[in-house]
């Protein structure tokens, strides 16, 4: 189905079969324009690197669920992490990954 959007110029031209030739022209016109600034930010989002495992996590931001004896539990985009903080945290505090030990992260609360 998204392929048919990346289609638009081809199926404006059936405009031409349709109505006159200078309000086809001008319609076909404003699709041409519309269907190059959709490649434009369709080839812009391609352009960018992507970002998975541990390295997608670092920069993002999270608030505490839980506090244990030795670590907190925090929550980041749904899932549930250990985390090890240098300040004292406590529940519903907002946090920011600075970065990962295995499984644990390094957050702080200076966002």
């Amino acid at each position: 189905m998204c392929h048919v959007i990346l289609l638009m110029p081809v199926f404006g031209l059936s405009l031409f079969w349709i109505l006159p030739f200078p309000a086809a022209l001008t319609f076909y016109i404003i699709i041409l324009i519309i269907s190059i600034l959709l490649y434009y930010a369709i080839m812009k989002s391609m352009m960018l690197p992507v970002k998975t495992d541990s390295q997608g996590l670092i920069g993002q931001e999270g608030y505490v669920t839980s506090i244990a004896d030795n670590y907190n539990i925090i929550k980041v985009h749904g899932e549930l992490w250990k985390a090890e903080s240098k300040e004292k945290l406590t529940v519903g505090t907002y946090v920011k990954i600075s970065g990962i030990q295995g499984l644990v992260l390094n957050v702080s609360n200076n966002l």
